[in-house]
């Protein structure tokens, strides 16, 4: 039975599961702030504006509650899933061209975290890239001094290197300073919402690459959603130093 809605109700979206406060109505329309991230140890979100038809809402009770645990591993999975990515059901070996692959993309997420370090500067940029290749290649030879290894063994060196990159990368966020949570929340909301109303991805008829749904610059480009993360932690660790003023 539809239960009228009130301004300042919190309700949540019986389709998306999406949770927020009603701002108000336009006809059979009701502009709800959504919750795009939450750190409940902090205490703290970050929101933005949805209209929902109203009768996928209802009113948010206890019984909707679903605590939401930091789980990377298997939020990417859901990902992969999703865009139809490779899933292991058993702990098995990457292939070297997938690994190939794979490697490639942390090396665009390198060059980006270099570049952005330098705040694009063009010379710069080249001259930490140029160090970061010597290192490649000293990485290398490292590697070689160590001979090679049994076929069998591959899945154990690339787990050990794989998440030796997982601590490396979360030094490095601990050096920033910034809570991955919240920012992994917006990723991860922006990924998903890149699939149809159907739920699958949207392929380009030609080249048969994903595209994203319209409005998705507008309503989940990620990097907006950090900034303002990003500035409310500022101002909340900020605060905390100044003993809560």
């Amino acid at each position: 039975m539809f239960q009228k809605l009130k301004k300042g109700q919190v309700v949540i979206n019986t389709k998306t599961e999406q949770v927020g406060k009603v701002i108000g109505f336009e006809g059979a329309i009701t502009v709800v702030e959504v919750i795009i991230a939450q750190d409940k140890e902090q205490g703290t979100r970050t929101t933005k504006l949805e209209r929902f038809n109203t009768v996928d809402l209802l009113p948010y009770v206890k019984t909707h509650a679903k605590t939401k645990s930091y789980t990377p591993y298997f939020d990417v999975m859901k990902f992969h899933k999703a865009f139809s990515h490779p899933v292991a059901e058993v702990p098995t070996a990457i292939a070297p061209l997938r690994a190939q692959q794979r490697a490639d993309y942390l090396v665009e997420e390198l060059v980006e975290f270099l570049w952005a370090s330098v705040a694009g500067d063009e010379i710069e940029t080249e001259e930490m890239i140029n160090d970061l290749v010597r290192n490649v290649y000293k990485a290398m030879n490292k590697c070689f001094t160590k001979g090679a290894f049994p076929k069998e063994e591959i899945l154990l060196h690339q787990t050990d290197a794989l998440n030796d990159i997982s601590y490396i990368n979360y030094g490095s966020i601990v050096e920033t300073g910034v809570n991955p949570k919240p920012i992994f929340d917006i990723i991860q909301n922006a990924n998903m919402n890149k699939l149809g109303a159907d739920g699958k991805p949207i392929l380009h008829p030609e080249t048969n690459k994903i595209m994203k749904p319209e409005g998705w610059e507008e309503n989940y480009q990620p990097e907006p959603l950090i900034k303002k993360e990003i500035e409310r932690q500022i101002e909340q660790a900020t605060k905390k130093l100044n003993g809560g003023f």
